[in-house]
């Protein structure tokens, strides 16, 4: 049920967090000015992080924990398990090698950006596009309803 609940609200909270960003960072308001905008960077990125590392974490403890429940496969819940691993590293890696570089080159907020701006911002895009990808694979692949396969005799009660 954990993982169930956790990969679904993090790919959730993700596509809307990147559909917020991309509409203020696209604004032509004349409020939506380059310091606003670093300002931005700088303060919602990092809850973004640590949301999707709890979450996701959450959601990969569960299903660990889960290896062993007769009504889903062991297939399913290793390949939900890999995907969702794979996510938490893919975030860390965005995180430690492209996010903390891009966040150092817009402090101070409104500083003109230097020369590898440009590239680790698409880098960046490429990447988190890539793992919300993943977890909305593994959250697709947990929820999605499947056979029930064999049920454990409970001593007492009639089963079909």
């Amino acid at each position: 049920m954990l993982t169930r609940l956790t990969l679904p609200m993090w790919a959730g909270a993700a596509f809307l967090f990147v559909i917020t960003s991309v509409a203020e960072v696209t604004s032509t308001s004349p409020f939506v000015t380059s310091p606003v905008k670093d300002v931005l960077i700088t303060t919602r990125f990092p809850p973004y992080y640590y949301v999707g590392w709890t979450l996701l974490g959450l959601g990969a403890v569960s299903c660990l924990l889960t290896l062993g429940y007769p009504l889903i496969s062991k297939l399913r819940l290793s390949v939900v398990l890999l995907l969702t691993l794979l996510a938490i590293a893919t975030m860390f890696v965005d995180y430690k090698f492209i996010y903390l570089p891009l966040e150092e080159m817009v402090i101070p907020p409104g500083k003109s950006r230097p020369q590898g701006f440009v590239s680790l911002h698409n880098a960046s895009q490429y990447i988190n596009f890539f793992d919300v990808s993943l977890v909305f694979l593994a959250s697709l692949l947990i929820c999605w309803p499947g056979s029930v396969g064999k049920l454990p005799k409970i001593e007492g009660q009639n089963q079909p």
